[in-house]
């Protein structure tokens, strides 16, 4: 008994000092912009976790300034750049490494438009269960605008991107098959089609 005991203390340890294998890096071709407004900047790091070794930094050039990136790949929720984009003054280049998905931001395309909706998906997924719908009413001359979250039940709830900063500008969790997992107005969780987000900070898209 004591003698299985000690097998089984063992086993555990054995499996408890075995390092945690790291996600597999997965393709994200994903236009984005910087979301931190840090002073000091943002770290572009070697590999996909905090501790990787700091490559580059983006830092606003000015007070309102922004910077776009191009994406890759992106694994455990960490986004590889492979170049950048400074607007005002107009600066770009190449830059190969990793950022958190939080620092990053996109758009809904829906936004750009006239009213519209757009599904918020469970799973990476055309079949996949709606979660809820972000709908968009540009309103009219300039007034009136508005998005909204339509949740199930028949709740809608208004996203004010006006009051609350970024409300309106997902931030990035993942990406697989062709979609992006995003956060919306810090607690709208799901999956929509990359070639259904605008990662511009200064123009429309098509």
């Amino acid at each position: 008994m004591i003698r299985s005991a000690m097998l089984l203390g063992t086993v555990a340890a054995v499996f408890a000092a075995a390092p945690v294998r790291a996600q597999a890096e997965r393709r994200c071709e994903l236009y984005a912009h910087v979301v931190d407004r840090d002073p000091s900047g943002i770290n572009v790091r070697a590999a996909p976790n905090a501790q990787g070794r700091v490559v580059g930094v983006l830092k606003f050039r000015t007070r309102d300034g922004e910077i776009a990136v191009n994406i890759d790949a992106e694994a455990n929720g960490w986004f590889r750049i492979k170049s950048f984009e400074h607007f005002g003054p107009d600066i770009s280049g190449k830059l190969g490494g990793w950022v958190h998905g939080s620092r990053l931001g996109t758009g809904l395309k829906i936004m750009d438009g006239p009213k519209a909706s757009e599904r918020l998906l469970e799973e990476p997924s055309e079949r996949s269960k709606t979660l809820l719908l972000f709908t968009w009413d540009p309103g009219a001359d300039g007034k009136g605008a508005g998005l909204w979250a339509e949740l199930p039940g028949g709740k809608r709830e208004r996203i004010d991107y006006e009051k609350t900063k970024g409300a309106a500008t997902p931030t990035l969790l993942g990406c697989a098959n062709g979609y992006v997992k995003i956060r919306m107005n810090g607690k709208y969780e799901g999956w929509v089609p990359a070639a259904r987000l605008c990662g511009s900070p200064v123009t429309t898209c098509p």
